[in-house]
């Protein structure tokens, strides 16, 4: 049985230009915001940023990011995808949604990791 905390514990401390990730065989494993500030400030150990660094880091581009889409732009991480806000109408009326479209190297990534 999979301990509880591994729920939360994708990653392994790679350097600061690659993280290890353990292969996912469990579609219920959770990456939380938490555990990514403490991969990137673990990965960083020795460098200029400490974990407030990057927890400020992540909260000021993930507010970007969420402005950018509630203001109706298109937001894109070439190789990785892009975002973008739509509304829909469903039976109980309008509704939002936010649709990701898969990169190039996410894609490849994915089929790599499924096939091998």
């Amino acid at each position: 049985m999979q301990d509880s905390n591994d729920r939360y514990r994708p990653f392994e401390t790679g350097d600061a230009e690659s993280f290890k990730i353990k292969k996912i065989q469990n579609p219920e494993i959770v990456i939380t915001k938490t555990e990514v500030i403490k991969t990137v400030t673990e990965s960083l150990k020795g460098g200029h940023l400490g974990r407030e660094d990057v927890r400020l880091v992540i909260n000021q581009t993930l507010d970007m990011i969420t402005q950018s889409l509630v203001q109706g732009c298109r937001v894109r991480f070439d190789g990785f995808g892009s975002w973008r806000m739509i509304k829909k109408r469903n039976p109980y009326g309008e509704g939002i949604s936010v649709s990701f479209k898969v990169g190039s190297k996410l894609k490849q990534k994915g089929k790599n990791e499924f096939n091998g």
